[in-house]
């Protein structure tokens, strides 16, 4: 979301932002027109894997722009990369189904409670506690 739009502010180079924008946004009409956008049972948006280059640029543009505010950006940043790694826990740990949709709330509470309990749990050496459904 924030490579998004980082394109779609203005920049000092349009012509690059607008190739970044359209190649994600003709790769975004093309995989959710497909009839198995959800890439069955992969975790995270994994059709979108070869439009993360461009995402950068937006990325970039994004902390550019923002420059007295560019360690809040970063933190927003930091944030949701261990906030996507607990996701991973939860996909990869079978804490959540790999078919059926998950409730965000079950997703936010295993992200919040189990998931740095499981990982303190690999650290100390205890039994691992059980996951909310």
């Amino acid at each position: 979301a924030l490579g998004v739009v980082g394109l779609l502010l203005a920049g000092k180079d349009l012509r690059m932002q607008l190739f970044c924008a359209a190649a994600f946004f003709i790769q975004y009409w093309v995989i959710s027109s497909w009839s198995i956008w959800w890439a069955g049972a992969s975790f995270g948006h994994r059709m979108f894997i070869s439009a993360l280059p461009f995402l950068a640029f937006g990325v970039a543009r994004l902390l550019e722009s923002v420059d007295r505010r560019r360690a809040w950006v970063c933190a927003l940043i930091a944030f949701l990369v261990v906030w996507n790694f607990g996701y991973v826990v939860q996909y990869g740990s079978g804490m959540i189904s790999r078919q059926e949709s998950v409730p965000f709330l079950t997703l936010a509470y295993n992200n919040v409670v189990t998931v740095p309990s499981w990982m303190l749990a690999i650290v100390t050496g205890k039994p691992r506690p059980a996951a909310a459904d």
